[in-house]
C-alpha cells in the first residue's frame, strides 16, 4: 500500500491508494522528473535481489503553475521472501522552490539566513550547493518562451541508513533536469562532434546544444544579479557610479574579457573576484588588425564594435558601461532568447 499525500502551505491532505494506481499515475509525470523516478525505481529494483526491503518519501512539486503544492509517496515497500521486517523511517525528499530572482545557489542559501558550512557542486552542469544532508540546485524550468529559475532542495533525514545514504548519492549522481530539451548540438571547436553538454567536448572546448546554452544562461542571470547590488553599494558610497576614466581601452567602458575588467573595475569596485562570463570570449573582431581576444586596435585605438549593444557576432562577455552619476549599464550576451530574460541581454 502507497500514501499520496498533497499538501500545500495552507493545509495537508492524505489520500491513500494502492501501487497499481500510484505506477499509472508515474506515467503522467513528464520531463525533468521521468529520469529521476526511473533511476530512484531501478535502484530499489537492484536492492531487492539483495534482500530486504526499502521504504522511500518523495516530496515533488511537480507544477509551476502552483509552485507551493508538494506530493510525496510514503510507504511504498519493496518485500523479498515471504515476510517482512519492521519498515524503515527513512526518507529522501525534493522540494522545487521559485528563485523568481535568478540567484546563484550560494546567493540564495545566504538569503534564507541558514547557518551551515555550504559547499559549491555542479548537478547536471548547474551550480548547486550541498550543506549536509541536503543539497540545493540553481536550475532552470522551460516553459513554453520563458525560462524560470528554481531552488531544487533534496534532503535525507538524520540518522539515515547506509543504504539510504548511498541511493541519495546515485540520485545526485544520475539527475538529470530539462529532459524536454532534447536537441542535440555540435561542439564549438569540433563542429563534427555531437553533444548533449560539455562532457562530451573536450577540456578547452563546450557544447552548443540548447540545454547547454540553457544552463550558461542561468550562470549569467545569477552572476549579473549578484553584481548589482555591489555597484549600486559603491553609488551609495561614492555618490556616483565607476566611471572608468583612466585604465581602460574606452573611457566609461569595459568588457569581462578585457584587462580593465579584472584591475581597473575590480579595484575600483573593491572586489577581487567579479564573475566573467561562463565562455568569456568575443567573436570573430573582421579584421587581423585587431588583437584576437580584445578585438582592440592598439594603433588606431578602435574597438570592432560598439559596446554595449553591437559587439562582434556570437561574443559571450559581460559589459560595463558607465552612462553618468546615477546610471549605468551592466548586461551579458544570452545564448538563448527567452523572453522573460530579455532585460539582462546587452541586445
Amino acid at each position: 500500500m502507497a500514501i499520496v499525500a498533497i499538501r500545500n502551505l495552507i493545509h495537508t491532505q492524505m489520500l491513500p491508494v494502492n501501487i497499481d494506481y500510484f505506477k499509472k499515475a508515474m506515467n503522467i509525470i513528464k520531463y525533468s522528473f521521468f529520469h529521476f523516478y526511473r533511476f530512484v525505481f531501478t535502484s530499489l529494483a537492484k536492492r531487492r535481489a539483495i534482500g530486504g526491503f526499502f521504504i522511500l518519501v518523495f516530496l515533488l512539486i511537480t507544477f509551476r503553475t502552483c509552485p507551493s503544492t508538494i506530493l510525496f509517496l510514503k510507504g511504498f515497500s519493496i518485500l523479498t521472501g515471504k515476510q517482512a521486517s519492521a519498515a524503515s523511517s527513512d526518507a529522501i525528499a525534493i522540494r522545487v522552490i521559485p528563485n523568481q530572482e535568478h540567484y546563484g545557489a550560494f546567493t540564495w542559501y545566504g538569503k534564507q539566513g541558514f547557518k551551515g558550512s555550504p559547499q559549491s557542486i555542479i548537478i547536471d552542469g548547474y551550480e548547486a550547493v550541498r550543506d549536509g544532508r541536503t543539497v540545493y540546485v540553481n536550475a532552470a524550468n522551460i516553459s513554453g518562451a520563458n525560462l524560470y529559475s528554481n531552488i531544487y532542495l533534496i534532503s535525507y533525514n538524520q540518522n539515515a541508513e547506509p543504504v539510504t545514504i548511498d541511493i541519495f548519492g546515485r540520485i545526485l549522481e544520475h539527475w538529470k533536469f530539462n529532459s524536454n530539451i532534447i536537441d542535440v548540438g555540435q561542439c564549438r571547436l569540433d563542429s563534427l562532434k555531437s553533444c548533449l553538454d560539455n562532457s562530451d567536448c573536450g577540456e578547452a572546448d563546450y557544447c552548443l546544444s540548447q540545454k547547454s546554452k540553457i544552463i550558461r544562461d542561468v550562470k549569467r542571470l545569477a552572476d549579473i544579479v549578484e553584481m548589482k547590488p555591489v555597484f549600486d553599494g559603491y553609488k551609495v558610497q561614492n555618490g556616483f557610479m565607476p566611471k572608468l576614466t583612466s585604465g581602460t581601452y574606452l573611457v566609461g567602458k569595459t568588457l569581462s574579457v578585457w584587462p580593465s575588467w579584472s584591475q581597473t573595475l575590480s579595484e575600483e569596485m573593491g572586489s577581487n573576484n567579479l564573475p566573467i562570463d561562463p565562455i568569456n570570449k568575443l567573436g570573430d573582431c573582421g579584421d587581423n588588425r585587431f588583437n584576437s581576444v580584445t578585438c582592440w586596435d592598439e594603433n588606431s585605438k578602435e574597438f570592432a564594435g560598439e559596446i554595449p549593444s553591437s559587439l562582434p557576432t556570437d561574443s559571450r562577455v559581460y559589459v560595463y558601461q558607465f552612462i553618468d552619476d546615477d546610471n549605468y549599464t551592466l548586461c551579458a550576451d544570452l545564448e538563448t532568447d527567452y523572453g522573460n530574460i530579455n532585460s539582462f541581454d546587452c541586445l
